[in-house]
């Protein structure tokens, strides 16, 4: 029985389901059951056929084994082709002792009795009716194990912080580490939790025995550790978009002042006017530093 995550967006957080579901599995083994008694339908048919087989073989076997005793043949030999005991001397037996032997080796069991509805006949059996309750009785106790395996899952630490990273608010939340004054230690500490959490899942057990059911984990922890895999990817996906916008328009803001003072002034005014520029430039250059340092952060981390 495998575990499912569900992450249907109409519901507030994430669910466990189960395959088959309770009702698909107590459903199938009715079905299978009832398959069995139906089989026992050919059970007549498959002993007649076998005591008509095997009695044809006993009747050939019996048939050598007198024509041996008639012609004087070795009794020995003939009674250990029958398949008879090795340790017994046949032609020490009397007649009736013989049949005994014969009867011990190769009589067949009483026919069975010729009656109608042999499949009715076993599905109203007491011991069978008996077994069956006792079965789906097995199945319906299965149920608060299911529900105990899916509210052990839910409330877990990996899917309650997986669920909230993964849901728009969480990423929403870890996209705005541009805004605090360190944002590469936002997506390094979001990163390595995510990291954290994929290995708990990979050190969770495979499977769990529970009376005739095991329950399988493998889909889930994959599918689990598929969305921790998205999320460290759209986190690295922002920060390089990030990174890269914030480079340009620094770049862009040296560019334009370089060629504001590359260009050679016509005019007095002008003159001036790139001389206060190149000023406020050098009196700006420990703010384009300050901005400079998170940048090439950045591109360290990634």
């Amino acid at each position: 029985m495998y575990n499912i995550l569900d992450t249907d967006p109409s519901k507030p957080k994430w669910d466990i389901k189960h395959e088959p579901t309770h009702d698909d599995l107590k459903t199938n083994i009715n079905i299978f059951i009832h398959k069995i008694i139906n089989v026992t339908k050919v059970i007549p048919r498959i002993e007649r056929i076998f005591r008509e087989r095997r009695s044809d073989k006993i009747d050939t076997i019996k048939k050598e084994l007198d024509e041996s005793e008639k012609s004087g043949g070795n009794m020995a030999q003939a009674f250990a082709k029958a398949g008879m005991r090795p340790d017994v001397n046949y032609q020490n037996l009397t007649d009736e002792e013989k049949l005994a032997q014969w009867k011990a080796r190769w009589e067949l069991p009483r026919a069975m009795d010729e009656k109608d509805d042999y499949e009715g006949r076993i599905s109203r059996n007491g011991k069978i009716r008996v077994k069956t309750k006792e079965i789906i009785a097995g199945i319906d106790a299965i149920q608060s194990s299911m529900g105990e395996d899916q509210k052990i899952w839910v409330n877990s630490d990996e899917i309650r912080q997986l669920n909230n990273m993964k849901s728009d608010k969480g990423i929403r939340r870890i996209l705005r580490g541009s805004n605090q004054e360190d944002s590469v230690q936002k997506y390094k500490e979001s990163i390595e939790i995510l990291i954290d959490l994929m290995n708990d899942i990979k050190n969770r057990q495979q499977q769990k025995h529970e009376q005739f059911i095991i329950f399988d984990y493998s889909k889930l922890k994959n599918t689990l550790i598929e969305y921790g895999n998205e999320c460290i990817q759209t986190i690295f996906q922002h920060l390089i978009k990030e990174s890269k916008d914030d480079l340009n328009n620094l770049l862009n803001e040296f560019e334009d002042t370089i060629t504001i003072l590359k260009t050679p002034p016509t005019q007095l005014a002008m003159l001036k006017k790139n001389k206060d520029l190149f000023k406020a430039t050098k009196e700006k250059l420990a703010i384009l530093d300050a901005k400079r340092d998170p940048i090439k952060r950045k591109f360290i981390y990634i």
